[in-house]
């Protein structure tokens, strides 16, 4: 599966002059935890996420406290705009990039979401949960579009196709390339977690 195939399209952008209280604001009505920063052409220039607003924008309320706080001195005022609170060197996945890389890069980097890149340009985003919606597919659906993939390819309609928790086990009287040629269009169907 190829991370087009399951990505959020439109993304959802902020721009870097954009203040912070209107991209938080954003994220909240999306209810998205991040969203890419872009330039006037639409181009990958950062991320802001829900930490980076956060940040420097809570006080401690002596309420919540037996004896009251100390009094913090009053320093600058909170970032207003985003390019002050962005990160300016977010990952970023291709369109046409593997699902099971963007998924571990999501992992083994403890992000929400990428944002999809096309050229430089932002053409989506790819979040955990867009990963979850793909393998959380019924196994009938699935069973219907390898089925379909399969006939509309030529492969011919003699196949047994048998789906169990995103898994499809794959039955032909054919000889072995033909077999493998149907594995590989399998592979290519959403919510298909591996191939027998």
């Amino acid at each position: 599966m190829l991370v087009r195939e399951v990505m959020t399209s439109p993304a959802v952008t902020v721009q870097e002059d954009d203040t912070v209280r209107y991209a938080a604001e954003l994220l909240l009505h999306h209810r998205i935890a991040s969203a890419p920063v872009v330039d006037a052409g639409g181009r990958l220039v950062g991320i802001v996420s829900e930490a980076d607003l956060l940040r420097g924008r809570t006080q401690r309320d002596p309420r919540a406290h037996l004896t009251p706080p100390p009094q913090e001195p009053v320093t600058d005022r909170p970032a207003s705009s985003v390019r002050d609170v962005m990160s300016t060197r977010p990952l970023s996945v291709r369109a046409g990039a593997d699902v099971d890389d963007a998924a571990r890069m999501l992992l083994d980097h403890g992000i929400k979401a990428a944002p999809v890149v096309e050229g430089g340009r932002v053409v989506g985003v790819v979040a955990r949960r867009d990963l979850l919606r793909s393998f959380a597919r019924p196994d009938d659906d699935i069973r219907r579009d390898v089925l379909t993939l399969l006939e509309e390819l030529g492969q011919g309609s003699d196949w047994q196709v048998d789906v169990e928790d995103g898994v499809v086990h794959l039955l032909s009287p054919g000889g072995e390339p033909r077999q493998r040629i149907a594995a590989v269009l399998a592979r290519t169907v959403p919510g298909v977690v591996r191939v027998v």
